[in-house]
């Protein structure tokens, strides 16, 4: 009986460490609530000196802005063998013990393995707050952050487009929603540069933002992405770096449009290695990340973060984080 016991536990704590996060996203009792947006990792297993640079840096990172919740907003990956590299990241962001939420860029798919076949492994992770569409690739989601804290106990329900979003009690509304999408990779065959254009947001998910955010238009929403979308060419009062063209698609189809009329108050994405900029655009605040990865791609600023602060009242505070310490400060609205 003892020893029936015991192997009961063991599967147990098997299945707990096996079982993505439940965990409500809440704030602290400071009313703020931290974000750690990597992006652009370009890792390259068969360069195993950039893997662990890249690895080092996240560390550090990690522990200076203490997040409450890390966003990596696209291409990991840029090497075979996908899988053995997928995994390597689910277990470093696993190991900081905080959730953590992945959107795909357009190399992620290039090594081998569809998005289909790397999903399962990213809702793997035992911190994750990732989850799969019917389709077996990630589902673009809607994640509440809670004014107070407690326990989701795995009831989850799904709308049209495949999304997290945890039921809670009339006393117990979120302060702030956080959408994560897939801006997806390429209009065209990218090797057929006389058409070529980055893609664009389809207009289900246009739909789908538009459906759900507008359930709770008074409560301020911030997305995550990895392609800006056109509206980063026209933003004006930046702060921080803008030292390349906006890489966007060249098609509009319409999703900042959908931001704007739910109540999106700030928009974060990746892809453009040498933008790190937040500016305004139509009094939405569209911001770039900043590099977080290896030299096995383009990149001329110092290597870091984006650290973006909610606060309870509606408002974030975001900057820059990098070996120099914290800059580019933006606060939104003013």
């Amino acid at each position: 009986m003892k020893k029936f016991i015991i192997v009961i536990l063991a599967l147990l704590t098997l299945i707990e460490a096996c079982a993505p996060s439940t965990d409500k996203l809440t704030f602290r009792p400071d009313g703020t609530f931290r974000i750690l947006q990597f992006t652009d990792l370009h890792l390259q297993l068969f360069h195993p000196d950039q893997v662990a640079d890249v690895f080092t840096r996240m560390d550090s990172l990690v522990r200076q802005a203490d997040p409450d919740l890390i966003a990596v907003t696209g291409d990991l990956l840029y090497s075979s063998p996908a899988d053995s590299l997928m995994q390597l990241i689910v277990g470093r962001l696993d190991s900081y013990a905080r959730p953590w939420a992945i959107v795909y860029g357009n190399h992620d798919h290039e090594h081998g393995l569809t998005l289909a076949q790397l999903s399962p492994i990213i809702t793997s992770g035992r911190h994750t707050i990732n989850t799969l569409a019917p389709s077996g690739v990630l589902a673009d989601m809607e994640i509440p952050v809670f004014k107070t804290p407690g326990r989701a106990g795995g009831d989850r329900t799904r709308h049209a487009r495949p999304f997290i979003k945890y039921r809670h009690a009339r006393h117990d509304r979120a302060s702030f929603y956080l959408f994560f999408l897939d801006s997806h990779a390429y209009s065209t065959d990218p090797i057929d540069y006389s058409n070529f254009s980055y893609a664009w947001f389809e207009p289900e998910q246009v739909e789908w933002v538009r459906h759900t955010a507008g359930q709770h238009p008074n409560t301020p929403s911030i997305a995550f992405f990895h392609i800006p979308f056109p509206e980063y060419a026209e933003v004006t009062n930046y702060v921080g770096e803008w030292t390349e063209p906006v890489c966007c698609p060249k098609y509009n189809s319409g999703m900042f449009g959908a931001m704007k009329e739910t109540g999106f108050i700030a928009t974060f994405c990746g892809h453009d290695h040498d933008n790190s900029y937040a500016g305004i655009y139509d009094n939405v605040l569209l911001a770039y990340g900043r590099y977080s990865g290896s030299n096995g791609e383009y990149n001329h600023l110092p290597k870091g973060a984006r650290l973006i602060t909610l606060r309870y009242d509606g408002s974030l505070q975001t900057c820059i984080l990098d070996a120099s310490g914290s800059h580019d400060l933006v606060s939104f609205p003013e």
